[in-house]
């Protein structure tokens, strides 16, 4: 006999679950526990977790119509709360796992106003905010400012206040919102707090006079908020371009960055959004495109990869790596590339390492998605040559900053690296603004690597310390 799962109770759906993993299983029920994570503690990996769905949805064909299997789970909580939360949405009802309380807001309701309260906290617009979006990794949303976000929720849902957000480590607003419909709360008629909306920004004149280089030009950097990026921007500016900042986690940065040169009537405009997301990318070509017809520059400087020895990287690292250095700038290039085109030509340029070419202590993550960024260089210069279209990287070595510190064993790493440059010494990242200016200058470079690393890959290419191993 089918069972329609939209008249169920959430304890329906709870025996209702924990009998088909038992037969799929074949686990005894006392250890299909809630909470139990599927892979790491019972084993469960992905095929056969599409084998438990397959099952479900031949017993209860209504699941297959919500997609629920497409979702990623880790217990059986996470699938229950799903199921709950799929179906309230559709039949305006609350069920929620082992609660006590009967009246809560129909789920549709609690997720309009969660995300209204995001949106206006954060400034952000609601169609990013959709349920599945990683707070850090997609929307840049730190715990500073998901504490911001709950203490404002706690005046709109009183009874939150039990909740230990300490304890409880949410990454995505459907988490939230299952919470919440276990607590099954009732929401208070306080209105939300009134936020006063950035104003659009404007282009203001530019007020130098003498004639600059990149004259009249529009330079898209990315990652343009701090660091080597920053410095990029402002010697671009320095030289007459009209520069687009972007930045991600550092959005203060990357605004007040924004803010202080308009006021000196310099041409800039901030964009904020992820390189690792492609509905990002897309959405600020958008914008850069309605605001300025156009890019003559894209420089892709955003950059992720963690600092450690090969059997240290998680698949999620490698992921996180890949998406941010490879994905990213094949999507930005697209699209400026399509502008470019339309325009009659431009300049693209990336940046890499000299550990594309040899070993680099605790390098290995960001020196592998870097090889493949160069090979992605050299496939673009060929394809594009006929728009007029030129690409080419920068492969720099160490530069002096905070990133240097966060080298395992810098302290010895440091001095090691400037024994093995000409000058002794390290680029700084002004050194690296110019280099990349000089290349945008250069019409006879396309699929280009140019390497600054001070002259230190001129004398091994195994750049390691050479360690007492007495």
């Amino acid at each position: 006999m089918l069972i329609n799962l939209h008249d169920s109770s959430a304890n329906d759906l709870k025996e209702i679950l924990l009998q088909v993993f038992s037969e799929v299983t074949r686990y005894p029920r006392d250890i299909l526990t809630l909470d139990a994570d599927f892979e790491e503690e019972l084993g469960i990996d992905s095929v056969k977790l599409s084998e438990v769905f397959a099952v479900l949805q031949q017993r209860y064909p209504s699941l297959e119509e919500h997609r629920v299997s497409q979702q990623k789970f880790k217990n059986l909580r996470e699938v229950i709360n799903a199921m709950t939360l799929t179906f309230t949405e559709n039949n305006d009802k609350s069920v929620a796992v082992e609660s006590t309380v009967t009246h809560s807001p129909p789920a549709a309701k609690i997720e309009k106003e969660v995300r209204e309260v995001f949106s206006a906290v954060t400034r952000y617009p609601l169609d990013i905010l959709t349920l599945d979006a990683d707070f850090e990794e997609e929307l840049g949303i730190d715990s500073v400012k998901l504490s911001e976000v709950f203490s404002i929720l706690q005046q709109q849902f009183p009874a939150l206040s039990e909740l230990d957000i300490s304890k409880k480590k949410f990454t995505n607003l459907r988490q939230i919102i299952s919470e919440m419909q276990i607590l099954q709360h009732i929401p208070t008629d306080k209105a939300l707090p009134t936020i006063t909306a950035t104003p659009p920004r404007k282009t203001l004149p530019f007020t130098e006079n003498s004639s600059s280089t990149f004259k009249g030009q529009i330079a898209f950097i990315s990652g343009s908020g701090r660091g080597i990026g920053k410095e990029i921007a402002l010697h671009l500016l320095k030289n007459g371009a009209t520069v687009i900042i972007n930045s991600f986690h550092s959005r203060t940065a990357g605004e007040d960055l924004v803010k202080e040169l308009k006021q000196q009537g310099r041409k800039v405009h901030h964009v904020w959004g992820s390189f690792a997301n492609p509905q990002h990318i897309t959405r600020m070509f958008a914008e850069v495109e309605a605001v300025f017809g156009g890019v003559d520059i894209f420089i892709h400087n955003a950059s992720n990869g963690i600092l450690a020895r090969v059997d240290q990287i998680t698949t999620k690292e490698w992921q996180k790596a890949y998406r941010t250095n490879v994905i990213g700038f094949h999507q930005g290039a697209m699209h400026a590339a399509k502008m470019m085109r339309q325009n009659g030509g431009g300049k693209i340029m990336t940046l890499s390492s000299p550990g594309t070419q040899g070993y680099i202590e605790y390098f290995s993550c960001i020196a592998t998605v870097k090889a493949a960024v160069e090979s992605l260089v050299k496939s673009m210069a060929a394809e594009w040559k006929p728009w007029n279209i030129s690409v080419n990287c920068l492969s720099v070595g160490a530069v002096y900053g905070h990133l240097l510190h966060k080298f395992p064993e810098s302290e010895q790493l440091i001095p090691f690296w400037e024994s093995l440059t000409t000058s002794g010494k390290l680029c700084t990242a002004q050194d690296v603004a110019k280099m990349v200016a000089w290349i945008l200058c250069r019409k006879s470079l396309s699929g280009s690597i140019v390497n600054m690393d001070g002259g230190s890959s001129v004398y091994t290419y195994v750049n390691r310390m050479v360690k007492d191993e007495k």
